[in-house]
């Protein structure tokens, strides 16, 4: 089961006002559960799709990679996380949350901060997750055809968007 979790258009890395939530892949046999985890699991194919970015522009990377708020709250979301990004991350129960980064990005902007360090003090984690090998490369079949979807469905976003 396979999720495009466009359900607000998508922003970086397809800009595209038009897309919108599917549900690939649902059979009779599914129940809430497998939605769900496909949900997570969609969130955390575009993350994946962005990180491939960043690692392709050569951005250098510090790991593990911090989650905070939101669905980092889950244990389990953190580990399909791990697993499809193939990396640790950690989880930081307590965060200043997105405002504070947001200040710290134009405190270095202008100069008020030399550089991103300064976040170090604030952020403890914990419960570091490990990916998994065997679940890693379970999703990069299923991130295979979760990148063929958006292609394949993007006449149809616009022609449904023309008609609604």
């Amino acid at each position: 089961l396979i999720v495009l979790p466009y359900f607000m258009g998508e922003r970086t890395p397809i800009w595209d006002t038009s897309a919108r939530g599917v549900v690939f892949g649902l059979t009779l046999d599914h129940g809430r559960g497998h939605l769900v985890r496909a949900l997570m699991e969609g969130v955390g194919y575009a993350v994946r799709h962005n990180f491939e970015l960043m690692q392709a522009s050569g951005l250098s990377m510090q790991l593990p990679i911090i989650l905070i708020e939101g669905g980092a709250r889950s244990s389990l979301w953190r580990q399909i996380i791990a697993d499809i990004l193939n990396v640790e991350c950690a989880y930081a129960a307590s965060s200043r949350g997105a405002p504070a980064g947001d200040a710290v990005i134009a405190g270095v902007g202008v100069g008020v901060f030399r550089n991103y360090d300064v976040v170090k003090d604030w952020i403890q984690h914990s419960e570091i997750c490990s990916p998994n090998p065997q679940n890693h490369a379970r999703y990069m079949k299923l991130y295979a055809i979760f990148r063929s979807l958006y292609p394949a469905l993007k006449d149809q976003y616009l022609a449904l968007t023309e008609i609604v």
